[in-house]
């Protein structure tokens, strides 16, 4: 009898252990694929979104890459006009120079009207601006009393170099080798950093060989001749044809 109910106590207390513990469910094999598939769409779109960032990137580069060339090629288009103005206008002031004490030469006839002095207000720009459309024009007289009036009112100023060199060539044209002279010494050994420093040396040759100094025209033209600029050829072909 006793061991009946030992036997009856033991079946019921394995039976109420078994109802509490605790019961665990296994993933079906459909669930695991269900999110391995889901992670794979995420990481997919990830990419895509990725992709198309850096395409647009790219496009963004291309285009900025683009209105770079642009600016360097009108920068460039600039940089050339200049250089044929300032070329256009020292033919024009070799070619008068050239014509001076030839008989029966015209002379050019001095601006009337024209304003000289510095103007209220004028910056150096504006000054050296009017100085160089009186030179274009060929008013010699009033480009040099402009010219002079800009490098006195702007001494330490950036276009007084260029100043200085006009007026050397202005001083060509009317057969005044003394100034011209000292004009174009004042570049040379003031400025010469200026990008009419070497245009003024090959000047300055010059006006030394037709004062008939023939070793100092030599000596500077020779060092101008050293270098691989247009300057140079012209101070080549100055040596070849005249010392």
């Amino acid at each position: 009898m006793k061991v009946s109910l030992l036997l009856l106590v033991s079946i019921l207390s394995a039976h109420t252990l078994a109802a509490r513990a605790p019961v665990e469910e296994i993933p079906v094999n459909g669930q695991q694929q269900n999110g391995g598939q889901q992670n794979g769409t995420l990481i997919n779109q990830q990419q895509t979104e990725m992709f198309y960032q850096l395409q647009s990137l790219l496009e963004e580069v291309r285009q900025l890459r683009g209105m770079v060339e642009e600016l360097t090629y009108q920068v460039d288009e600039l940089k050339q006009r200049q250089q044929d103005d300032y070329l256009d206008l020292d033919r024009r002031i070799s070619a008068a120079g050239s014509a001076v004490g030839v008989p029966g030469a015209e002379q050019p006839a001095p601006g009337v009207g024209q304003p000289t002095l510095p103007v209220a207000g004028d910056d150096e720009k504006q000054l050296y601006g009017r100085a160089q459309s009186l030179l274009k024009a060929k008013q010699f007289d009033d480009a040099s009393a402009a010219f002079e009036n800009h490098i006195a009112s702007y001494p330490s100023g950036k276009l007084v170099a260029n100043s200085h060199y006009w007026l050397g060539q202005i001083y060509m044209v009317k057969g005044n080798l003394d100034k011209a002279r000292q004009a174009f010494a004042q570049v040379v050994e003031k400025y010469p950093g200026s990008n009419k420093a070497l245009d003024s040396a090959l000047k300055l040759g010059r006006v030394y060989h037709l004062q008939g100094d023939n070793a100092k025209a030599r000596d500077l033209l020779e060092k101008v001749a050293a270098g691989n600029t247009e300057v140079s050829q012209q101070a080549r072909d100055y040596i070849d044809a005249n010392l």
